[in-house]
């Protein structure tokens, strides 16, 4: 079923590569004759030094998948932005090693992390090693020479999901490395294959730490190709040949990636690919984000192999000693950092936000809770935060701006900032979550204000997306149902011109109504959206799309009935005087019911939680419900809900009275 995408951006290459230079150089000079107060300095610029390694990285896999287009190779350019990459990964082993020192240890740059500590590895990295002011304007020069030589203007590079969704942190990297060489011994070196894309920074980092140990280190970067559940990796005599000699010579050879995904396809390409090569798999390390294991979509054999290969990893939250090492980050740019000894954490992430926003187990909404974003309540003597995982460097800067422009116009709460890609905003314990049942005139109201917001605020031009939205109905319709939509597509055909034509927007994309709170106050009732500032760019296929995706999804998740339906159309055409919303919001309704059912069954088949099995598997059988009604009664290519109401009638009367607008929610 269509649900997952793999996100892309353009990358102006000259452009990129002068932004991280100077960026580059301005961290070096953060450095430039840092006697005392190091780990200080140290807080201060790790996350922008872990915000440059991603966008090397990003600029990194697209010239490497431009100038490999269907076998990997050896490239001088790409060799110079691999020798970048572990010049940064250097750094970052340093100064992530001062942030989990003792406070106070000021003492040297080469501090052994913790996790590296419990392992018993010594450091033979000498002292007379650059400092890091070197190291930082050594990666700067690296980069600016590589860009230079390149002769291309612009490239196409993926969104790294784990930077930008899934809270994968160097810091994880990090201690799985040291759990791996205590268990592999010593080495003549090692050789580090990032599987693009995210491995091109993560591989860097790898070996740039492995460097810092006293070890010789290279990396390389590969591409997985074919279908995403059976990839395969083609490597040309070049790189072939550079491989095969490091295999041979005896070198430890590590795999990294973000992975494994449903069927762990394409670290298994990467390790078939060596092993051709003449690497043993006892010999091959795989350091990965989480321990995962194919689904029912991988095939016996991917299921056997992935059980006797070696794999490396940590969670973020151990990484972090229980989430205690994000306190000073947090806390750093909202109260003193003295106030971090005082502080107390909570993890309200995998649903357990529930247990304080809910009174009954019997309320709680239908969650997924494993691909829920990290969520950690920080509670100190003067305040509560809540800090939500919204993306490591450009990306959480990003998020940030969202957070404040909404939250400046009264539709969120006070985005307080940005903090190791955790959005920082105050915890509002009297708040309510929303119910199905709470739908009323003046809610109604402010869902129309808040998406007329967005599509004004967050506006992007438009691009056809008929066909791809066509093809989300027909293909998961087809899956879910065993039916076909082709008469229901067909009546709808009349509009492409017409979808295609749409602005978009950065829509909100999580209409669901727990995602809004209400607060009670003396002028009455506010309401604030959640997750408002997260979901337009994430991991699915969605994207950028037209408002009417998040009207549709809002009819569907409130469960509006007809007249709540044709209220809502009206008070939307009158807000904005789009006279379209009513005539396509039966084609946007399907498409939404599609990918909603995919969403929930993969879900399904990628949990063992019988208890929530359960309850997705209900919650499917509602929208397959709601789908089928909608595809198989709407056969003239209108909006059905609504053709016995036109925008601008009377209509049915709604279910409530005539209830006034709430008062504005600023100061929120």
């Amino acid at each position: 079923m269509l649900f997952y995408a793999d996100a892309a951006h353009s990358l102006k290459v000259g452009e990129t590569a002068t932004r991280l230079s100077e960026r580059l150089e301005l961290l070096a000079r953060s450095y430039d004759g840092v006697a005392v107060g190091i780990r200080s300095v140290a807080l201060d610029t790790h996350p922008a030094l872990v915000g440059v390694a991603i966008t090397l990285g990003e600029l990194h896999q697209g010239l490497a998948d431009l100038l490999n287009p269907g076998v990997d190779d050896t490239h001088s350019i790409t060799d110079a932005l691999g020798a970048a990459a572990t010049i940064l990964g250097r750094c970052l082993y340093r100064s992530a090693s001062l942030l989990q020192a003792p406070a106070g240890d000021d003492a040297a740059l080469t501090v052994i992390p913790r996790h590296a500590g419990r392992a018993g590895l010594p450091l033979l990295a000498p002292a007379d090693d650059p400092s890091m002011f070197m190291l930082l304007r050594d990666a700067a020069s690296a980069v600016r020479t590589a860009a230079d030589a390149t002769g291309i203007d612009e490239v196409e590079s993926n969104v790294p999901e784990g930077y930008a969704f899934y809270s994968l942190y160097p810091e994880m990297y990090l201690a799985s490395l040291g759990r791996y060489l205590l268990d592999e011994g010593p080495r003549p070196g090692f050789v580090v294959i990032g599987v693009r894309s995210i491995g091109c920074s993560l591989a860097g980092l790898v070996a740039g730490a492995l460097v810092e140990r006293g070890f010789d280190a290279k990396m390389e970067t590969v591409r997985p190709r074919g279908h995403p559940f059976r990839r395969y990796v083609a490597l040309a005599s070049g790189l072939a040949e550079r491989l095969g000699k490091r295999v041979e010579a005896g070198q430890g050879i590590l795999v990294v990636d973000e992975g494994p995904g449903l069927t762990c396809s394409s670290l298994l390409s990467v390790c078939s690919a060596l092993e051709g090569l003449g690497a043993d798999e006892k010999r091959i390390g795989i350091l990965a984000a989480w321990a995962g294991r194919p689904s029912i979509f991988a095939s016996e054999e991917a299921r056997g192999r992935w059980g006797s290969l070696r794999v490396y990893h940590t969670s973020t939250e151990e990484a972090f000693d229980g989430w205690q090492g994000l306190i000073p980050f947090v806390l750093s740019g909202s109260e003193c950092r003295e106030a971090a000894g005082g502080a107390k954490l909570e993890d309200l992430s995998y649903g357990r936000w529930r247990e304080r926003m809910y009174p009954s187990s019997a309320q709680w909404p239908v969650v997924h809770r494993a691909t829920e974003r990290t969520k950690l309540l920080i509670s100190t003597p003067t305040t509560e935060l809540l800090a939500k995982f919204a993306g490591l460097g450009e990306y959480g800067d990003e998020k940030l701006a969202r957070a404040t422009a909404l939250a400046e116009a009264g539709f969120a709460p006070r985005a307080l900032g940005l903090a190791y890609g955790f959005l920082i905003q105050p915890f509002l314990p009297s708040a309510r979550p929303l119910a199905r049942e709470d739908l009323c005139r003046p809610l109604l109201i402010r869902l129309v204000d808040y998406y007329a917001f967005i599509a004004s605020r967050f506006a992007h031009p438009p691009t056809p997306k008929f066909d791809a939205l066509a093809r989300l109905i027909s293909l998961n319709y087809q899956e879910a149902l065993g039916r076909d939509a082709t008469d229901f597509l067909a009546a709808w055909q009349w509009c492409q011109t017409t979808v295609d034509s749409l602005p978009l927007a950065l829509i909100d994309g999580k209409p669901e109504p727990h995602e809004w709170l209400r607060l009670d106050g003396h002028g009455g009732p506010c309401y604030l959206k959640t997750d408002s500032a997260d979901h337009f760019q994430d991991h699915t296929l969605v994207g950028e799309q037209s408002i009417l995706w998040d009207l549709a999804g809002a009819c569907e998740e409130w469960r509006m009935d007809r007249a709540a339906t044709a209220q809502f159309l009206r008070l939307w055409e009158e807000r904005t005087d789009d006279r379209l919303a009513a005539t396509l919001l039966d084609f946007y309704r399907a498409a939404y019911l599609a990918f909603r059912l995919a969403a929930l069954h993969y879900a399904i088949h990628s949990t063992d939680e019988e208890d929530i099995r359960l309850s997705m598997q209900q919650e499917q059988l509602g929208y397959r419900q709601r789908l089928a009604e909608l595809v198989e009664g709407h056969r003239d290519g209108r909006c059905n809900l609504t053709s016995a109401t036109p925008p601008g009638s009377a209509g049915d009367s709604p279910p409530w009275g005539g209830a006034s607008v709430p008062p504005s929610n600023a100061g929120y």
